[in-house]
């Protein structure tokens, strides 16, 4: 009787075991992902149900959940264009001749004032 080399498997249950772990973990990290993203949004609803109140651009909260932005007017200017760049609206001030004068930068997530630009 002859016996048969069987061959080491040592190496191909320890691969077997760590991608097992591995799936696992990925696994994991999903399932706390989307838990997470539901109960955000859970918060998001309840807090978007509550009538906004009139903030100043110094006051916003950082949250993103600003309600209504009050801008204050710029003395002797007028709005002559809103616009959005990149990331950012842009509020721009004329004088009568509707020559630009004067730039404020807002976030519209966070709606604080980034900077502004005063054209002379």
């Amino acid at each position: 009787m002859t016996e048969e080399d069987v061959p080491n498997t040592t190496f191909l249950k320890w691969v077997v075991s760590v991608l097992g772990i591995l799936i696992v973990g990925v696994a994991v990290v999903l399932i706390v992902t989307v838990y997470k993203r539901m109960e955000n949004t859970a918060e998001n609803v309840t807090e978007n149900t509550a009538e906004p109140t009139p903030a100043m651009a110094s006051e916003v909260s950082a949250t993103g959940n600003f309600g209504t932005l009050e801008i204050p007017m710029q003395k002797d200017l007028q709005v002559q264009d809103i616009k959005q760049s990149n990331d950012n609206v842009l509020v721009i001030y004329g004088d009568a001749d509707r020559t630009p004068r004067k730039i404020i930068v807002l976030n519209p997530t966070t709606g604080k004032i980034v900077g502004q630009v005063i054209l002379k």
